[in-house]
């Protein structure tokens, strides 16, 4: 994620004639500080500039030293010792390429790049030198959106005449703080119940959290790492109606192990499926309901409803119909299914006027910590896959939780993620070598490229089987 730092005047002037209107030591040192100083002593930071900014460096200190230097320039030349990159999709190439060397990147000006990183929600922190007084300004600072940054901290200086304040803004991502809000409701006024797995867990009933998915967004959280190709595979599976869980596990994802166990399934009375069957649960239903399950290696082709198919029929040919639902919940073959569906009913809806396909997820039962926001997402990765080939946008997510519990053996570590910051959502990019899918079980996962995901660290938990 990216950083901006800049000076600005008392009317938001950041620079004159391609120069800084003042002179004040203290910013300078604190610019130089902040961008130079990493926690990693084998990693440097990044600094990202427009060419006028580049320019408006004396060539005496170009590049700026110990920082790999960046000109976001569709016309500059090629320079020595500096990385030009001609859009924003070459800056965060460059950045994901160096990873393994970079540890913070800072926007350095000017106007219009900071417009473009701010406007396409890639900026996680802002540090303000706001100094009161005005200046003869031809440039300006873009204003920040009082919903999205929070004061954090503010330090007074003072130089000579000059009176500033060093301002850190943070990035508030609501709709993630909403989530951790709600997991926090749960933790702090969850009635102690029991469950099936004899773990005991604090639930709630009846809850919602809405998301707005358009332009690409990706509600991914930030405030831990998410395993997000175990999502996009398994939506996969799932949608080519298969339900021998070792594809998976030959993919390194291992979801389904615990309830697809010798012991497990025998334990639920399925003894004739083999180890890995996770028996007649969600692709079966989607692609074949009401037809009758005997195992994972059975043929089930033209056999029973195929919900997905039906769904997209109605999205290109009726598009106003209620009844655009994909339904898991099967009474009769619930003693088939390793384990009965949790996310039960996907419903959509087709805004006509905006041609955006929207989606209701109702969950009767979720392990918050672990499985909320995994779902969630897998099913806004549907709904991309929907809304692609009935050529639509998608719009808003929306996500019904019946049973909202957190495992007691998850406390501690909801502990920790409500205490991290929040970041932006990360961008989700369907097709990007925009080859034909005309049904979905044409979808790859090579198909979905996530943009911009700086999350905090992963939070290990173990899953209740």
């Amino acid at each position: 994620m990216y950083r901006i730092i800049t000076a600005l005047s008392k009317n938001r002037g950041i620079g004159y004639r391609g120069k800084l209107p003042w002179n004040i030591r203290k910013d300078m040192n604190f610019f130089k500080n902040t961008t130079s100083t990493v926690l990693n002593k084998k990693k440097l930071n990044a600094v990202v500039c427009g060419r006028t900014t580049w320019e408006s460096i004396p060539p005496k200190f170009r590049p700026l030293p110990n920082r790999l230097n960046i000109v976001l320039s569709s016309s500059m030349p090629e320079e020595e010792n500096v990385t030009v990159c001609r859009n924003l999709d070459e800056v965060h190439d460059y950045i994901y390429q160096n990873r393994k060397k970079i540890e913070s990147t800072y926007v350095i000006g000017g106007t219009s790049v900071y417009k473009q990183f701010l406007d396409n929600d890639l900026v996680s922190d802002v540090y303000f030198t706001e100094i009161d007084k005005d200046y003869q300004c031809d440039v300006f600072m873009p204003e920040l959106d009082n919903d999205k940054f929070k004061l954090i901290s503010s330090k007074e200086e003072a130089e000579n005449d000059v009176n500033m304040k060093f301002n850190h803004y943070e990035y508030q991502n609501k709709e993630e703080q909403n989530y951790l809000d709600l997991m926090k409701e749960i933790i702090d006024n969850g009635v102690p119940s029991g469950d099936r797995t004899g773990t005991g867990t604090n639930s709630l009933f009846g809850r919602m959290l809405k998301y707005d998915i358009r332009d690409g967004k990706l509600p991914l959280l930030t405030s831990k790492r998410t395993f997000i190709r175990g999502i996009i595979e398994e939506m996969l599976f799932f949608v080519s109606g298969n339900t021998d869980c070792t594809k998976l596990q030959e993919k390194g994802i291992h979801i389904w192990d615990g309830n697809t166990t010798r012991e497990f399934l025998d334990n639920r009375g399925l003894n004739h499926l083999p180890v890995g069957d996770m028996g007649a649960g969600y692709g079966f239903q989607w692609r074949h309901f009401g037809a009758d399950y005997k195992d994972c290696k059975t043929d089930y082709n033209g056999q029973g409803y195929d919900q997905i198919q039906n769904a997209i029929n109605l999205i290109k040919n009726n598009p106003q119909s209620r009844r655009i639902l994909i339904s898991g919940w099967n009474p009769v073959d619930l003693s088939k299914m390793a384990l009965p569906c949790c996310h039960v009913v996907y419903q959509f809806y087709v805004n006509v006027d905006k041609k955006e396909l929207s989606c209701l997820l109702y969950q009767r039962s979720s392990d918050y910590f672990l499985a909320a926001n995994y779902n969630s997402t897998g099913a806004i990765i549907l709904t991309h896959m929907l809304a692609h080939i009935t050529g639509l946008k998608t719009g808003e997510f929306t996500h019904f939780l019946g049973d909202t519990h957190v495992y007691s053996n998850h406390i501690e570590q909801c502990k920790t993620q409500m205490e991290r910051s929040t970041m932006p959502f990360p961008k989700l990019v369907v097709n990007p070598s925009n080859r034909e899918i005309k049904d979905v079980t044409d979808f790859r996962y090579k198909d979905f490229k996530i943009v911009n995901y700086y999350p905090h660290p992963t939070i290990k938990a173990d899953m209740a089987v």
